[in-house]
């Protein structure tokens, strides 16, 4: 399935511990996470789960796609 990672997005939370990062958020955060890789529903695949600085957990376009599938064709990946 596309669209269903986190690509890592929150491993600052995890490393530097950041406030953001409450107990309740973390396991919202995870909770969705998994109820998003269990459901059948098929993403845009330029679209990912994003915690943002208000604590919301949403889908949005992610603004990097097309410099890193540019980058992923220069890398031959």
């Amino acid at each position: 399935m596309t669209g269903y990672v986190t690509h890592g997005s929150d491993q600052s939370l995890w490393a530097f511990r950041l406030p953001l990062l409450q107990v309740g958020v973390a396991r919202a955060w995870l909770e969705r996470v998994c109820e998003e890789t269990k459901a059948e529903e098929r993403r845009d695949a330029k679209r990912v789960l994003v915690l943002r600085t208000d604590k919301a957990i949403q889908w949005e376009e992610d603004r990097r796609w097309d410099d890193m599938i540019s980058l992923a064709r220069v890398l031959g990946v």
